[in-house]
């Protein structure tokens, strides 16, 4: 394992990213059984998009990566099945951190 991230979704389940030599690995609870879906990326990371009790039925936990110089985006209500483009990054570059930032808006760093 290269590095890994966590995030609880609403439910307390847990759900974990992690980098090995392969590429992303995502374990998380879909409704029945926790699995773990793979996926093709350079570096990877998951928070919970709203913590906030008022926008409890809205949030959800997003799974983010990098893969092929692009940012990309996954959403738990779809069962991390949709990619979404955030859009193009440097070459090489590692997605540290994901989160709310002041704003209220998701926020992305890359190094």
């Amino acid at each position: 394992v290269l590095f890994r991230s966590l995030a609880f979704d609403n439910n307390m389940n847990v759900i974990l990213a992690w980098m090995d030599n392969v590429g992303a690995k995502l374990y998380w609870f879909d409704n029945v059984n926790y699995v773990t879906t793979s996926f093709s990326a350079t570096s990877c990371r998951v928070t919970i998009d709203d913590v906030s009790p008022w926008y409890n039925a809205n949030s959800d936990v997003i799974f983010a990566y990098t893969n092929a110089n692009t940012l990309y985006w996954r959403q738990q209500r779809d069962l991390y099945a949709t990619q979404r483009t955030v859009g193009p990054t440097n070459a090489n570059a590692i997605l540290t951190k994901v989160g709310l930032n002041v704003g209220n808006r998701l926020q992305f760093e890359l190094l």
